[in-house]
This record gives C-alpha cells, structure tokens and sequence, in this order.
C-alpha cells in the first residue's frame, strides 16, 4: 500500500472515531437538554466524565 492510500484511510479513520466519540454524543446531549429528557442528560454527562478521563489518560500515556 502506497503512502498516499494508507493517510487517506489514516484521515478517514481519525474522522469516523471524531463524528462517533466527540460530535454525535454532543449532538444528543444538546437535544436531551432542549427536551428536558432527564434521563438521557444523566447519561450523556456520565459518558463525558468517562470520556474526558479516558482522554487524559490517553495524553498521559502519549506524553510518558
């Protein structure tokens, strides 16, 4: 595989995980607090938290 196709799927990968992990789930959290669904705000903010720390650990590892 040619370096060329291999950072188009490496882009293409990198876009799929940020529309599946950053922009969908804040999309529903916004739509959840335009709704007042509470349950679907609790767990949207739970799913933060546990993003958030698994982004800091994701830094940590990169950076050590």
């Amino acid at each position: 595989m040619n370096d060329l196709a291999l950072s188009a799927l490496v882009w293409a990968d990198y876009r799929l995980a940020v529309l599946l992990t950053v922009s969908l789930p804040l999309v529903l959290l916004i739509w959840a607090f335009i709704s007042r669904i509470e349950s679907i705000q609790r767990l949207m903010e739970i799913y933060w938290k546990v993003s958030s720390l698994l982004a800091i650990a994701a830094l940590v590892t990169i950076v050590l």
